[in-house]
């Protein structure tokens, strides 16, 4: 026996298909109080590639291959990141994610100015 489609199961669906994803602004607005301090570490190898670095690690920490990828690290700034904060590069809140998860993260230098002969020397 089929049963009678009138739609609503429909609509009951999708108001529930999203229910479990916050929006950026609500996540947004759920992190105000957290924060985190972090120190960026330019490269020597490539110019605007930059590594951010959790305040409680050391350059130790940093992955061994993207050390040696890097080069000599330079530190050019220390930061507290909030997600009312902007970056001119990346989203901060994927820098925070990166940060809570591993400590590092990278940011790239645009597509345009990337060197892809990193692996030479300094």
């Amino acid at each position: 026996m089929r049963a009678k489609h009138d739609g609503s199961a429909k609509r009951a669906s999708e108001s529930d298909k999203g229910s479990n994803e916050l929006p950026p602004t609500s996540f947004r607005f759920l992190m105000i109080d957290q924060s985190i301090q972090c120190r960026v570490l330019r490269c020597a190898r490539q110019d605007e590639m930059y590594i951010y670095l959790r305040n409680d690690l050391s350059e130790d920490d940093i992955p061994e291959a993207l050390r040696e990828r890097a080069g000599a690290l330079t530190e050019v700034m220390q930061l507290e990141l909030t997600p009312q904060r902007t970056l001119a590069r990346v989203d901060v809140l994927q820098v925070m994610q990166r940060l809570r998860t591993d400590g590092v993260f990278l940011q790239l230098p645009p597509q345009d100015q990337l060197n892809p002969r990193l692996h030479f020397g300094d």
